[in-house]
């Protein structure tokens, strides 16, 4: 993971998430001047919102259900 983060970087990729299934977390980093910023980890809870398509919205719920 940490090598697909730093080519991500190196390559100028605008947003990179990160999906744990079994934690029903995302993780989204934003590149901000070629640095990827972290942002707050979201939840089943949570709607995500892309910083770079601002018309992709997941509500997370739907991802990761109750069960």
């Amino acid at each position: 993971m940490n090598d697909k983060y730093d080519l991500y970087e190196e390559a100028g990729v605008k947003e990179y998430w990160i999906v744990y299934p079994k934690d029903y977390i995302v993780q989204i980093f934003v590149l901000v001047n070629g640095v990827y910023e972290r942002r707050p980890a979201m939840t089943r809870n949570d709607k995500v919102y892309s910083y770079t398509m601002p018309n992709l919205k997941i509500d997370l719920s739907e991802v990761f259900p109750v069960q």
